[in-house]
């Protein structure tokens, strides 16, 4: 193994991440077990010729945690032992640690060879010239324009210079994606840039957010730092303690509670710990068992639209069930036990109208009574079939028109 070895900066050439873009590369280094590593070059002793073949390879240091940087970053090389260590134990291969941090950008940190040097006339167009002023003394890189020098179309690599880097605050760890997408581990703090979630009555109380999508502010620098925004980020979940976090809800409408009754706050008004997540649809599945709501006081559903249930069975147990209002007062009748008492009414009622049916007096019939009680009898006749019928005292009423099928109460 090669010994004395020193952190070196190379600059990445190609990236292998499949078998199709670079398949000779792919070949040469192992096949799949290339993937994700990287041809490159000295940065001190780069060359005109940039042909891949002639270049020297490197995988990722770490094999559970992956930082898979881009064509023209600085990566630092290591060395240490390769496969072929089960037949010469100083046998070894470069290994790569994550890009250097260049131009303070999540997003790429790429530096094309020469970028300041024209072959023909020692320059670079002013556009390009324009996007790495000096500012105290420091090279930084600002793109004022929809253009870029180091990435051209069909590159692996799509730049957005629109993504901006997160604002760090004491003491925080913070991963970021090149995409807008992080994970924040931080806490409440009135120093930095202003955030969301430090209204400065506690300090050091922890939170942690994950980001999916960054919001787009075309009025901002782009190489300004960014703090998240629940309300414009495309997909977030935070995790509090007793910040107050100013989330604009969809919809939040506690008109179903009564005045006597606990109403939820809204999240900006909550100051104890909480999680929150915010995206513009949230789709809960479970692939085998339940989706579990539990809640120590209340579970409000809100919406601007509707509230639909579609479900085989539907189970509703509760002591006291208001419907169409918190103050609801009329009472639901029970299908059954009302259809039973009625018909027991209407067995009674047949016999007056069978009554009527020979109805006499000292002239003889009746027949103003006995044509009622036509009427009146195909009347009871109909609404005894529309009610149903009960096979015996204790069975269930069936073939009935008034009663549902699906809704039950107790």
């Amino acid at each position: 193994m090669a010994t004395n070895f020193n952190l070196e900066p190379v600059r990445v050439l190609a990236v292998i991440l499949d078998d199709n873009t670079y398949p000779e590369l792919f070949k040469k280094y192992g096949e799949w077990a290339s993937i994700g590593g990287v041809v490159w070059e000295y940065v001190k002793n780069s060359t005109i010729d940039k042909s891949l073949e002639s270049k020297k390879f490197a995988l990722p240091l770490l094999p559970n945690i992956k930082h898979i940087p881009i064509e023209n970053e600085i990566v630092l090389l290591v060395v240490s032992s390769d496969s072929n260590i089960l037949n010469d134990p100083t046998s070894y291969q470069y290994y790569y640690l994550p890009p250097t941090n260049i131009w303070a950008s999540s997003h790429h940190n790429a530096t094309p060879d020469q970028i300041f040097t024209n072959a023909a006339t020692n320059t670079i167009p002013s556009p390009q010239k324009a996007d790495y002023p000096i500012i105290g003394g420091t090279l930084v890189r600002r793109i004022n324009d929809e253009g870029t020098e180091i990435f051209k179309s069909g590159d692996p690599f799509v730049e957005n210079k629109y993504i901006r880097t997160l604002a760090p605050y004491p003491g925080d760890i913070i991963i970021e994606g090149r995409y807008g997408n992080s994970l924040r581990f931080s806490s409440s703090s009135e120093f930095g840039l202003k955030n969301n979630w430090s209204n400065y009555q506690t300090f050091n109380s922890p939170i942690t957010i994950l980001r999916n999508g960054q919001k787009l502010d075309y009025r901002q620098d782009p190489w300004v730092n960014i703090s998240e925004d629940i309300n414009q980020d495309f997909s977030s979940i935070y995790l509090t303690s007793d910040q107050q976090i100013p989330l604009i809800p969809s919809s939040f409408k506690t008109t179903s509670y009564r005045p006597d009754q606990y109403t939820p706050s809204s999240t900006p008004n909550f100051t104890k710990p909480q999680i929150i997540l915010s995206s513009g649809r949230l789709f809960l599945n479970s692939r085998v068992d339940s989706i579990i709501l539990s809640s120590a006081k209340s579970i409000l559903l809100s919406s601007n639209e509707s509230t639909n249930i579609d479900s085989p069975s539907l189970t509703v147990r509760s002591g006291d069930v208001k419907l169409g209002a918190s103050d609801a007062k009329e009472r639901v009748i029970k299908g059954d036990t009302f259809i039973k008492e009625l018909n027991s009414f209407l067995i009674a009622l047949k016999q007056v109208q069978v009554a009527l049916s020979s109805a006499v007096n000292a002239g003889g019939p009746i027949q103003s009574l006995i044509d009622v009680s036509v009427t009146f009898g195909s009347a009871i006749g109909n609404l005894q079939k529309a009610l149903g019928t009960k096979q015996s005292p204790n069975g269930n009423i069936t073939n009935s028109k008034v009663l549902s099928d699906t809704v039950k109460i107790q």
